[in-house]
């Protein structure tokens, strides 16, 4: 299953260019939709906003071990990896794909379909 992110002509001069739907980091950010560099940018923050969050907890957790008797960190840290890597895709696997690397932008698109499937399981 491929997930490659659908491509628009830009509005104001009809040059084609990746465009995908807001994610929900950058939805009513006033950035425009065509403007994929600023929505990279915005993404790349709140990926590393929420690792730098886990990377915190994992540092935690080597300094002091266990959380609890049965768990090494909270709840949110494991989500909190994932929804950073699924950003990460988000910004790269369309441009493996403009960059004729089919195979890479099909790999990244079957791990962001895991996550995807990950945080719906983990949200139950």
């Amino acid at each position: 299953m491929t997930m490659l992110l659908p491509s628009f002509p830009l509005p104001a001069s009809g040059e084609p260019a990746r465009s995908r739907p807001p994610t929900v980091e950058t939805a009513g950010a006033g950035i425009p939709p065509w403007d994929i560099e600023a929505e990279d940018k915005s993404n790349a923050l709140a990926a590393a906003h929420a690792a730098a969050t886990a990377l915190e907890e994992l540092l935690r957790f080597a300094r002091e071990g266990a959380l609890s008797g049965a768990f090494a960190f909270t709840d949110e840290t494991v989500a909190q990896l994932a929804d950073a890597l699924r950003l990460a895709i988000v910004i790269e696997q369309p441009r493996r794909a403009d960059a004729g690397d089919q195979a890479g932008a099909e790999c990244l698109g079957q791990l962001a379909h895991a996550i995807f499937v990950f945080t719906e399981d983990w949200s139950r």
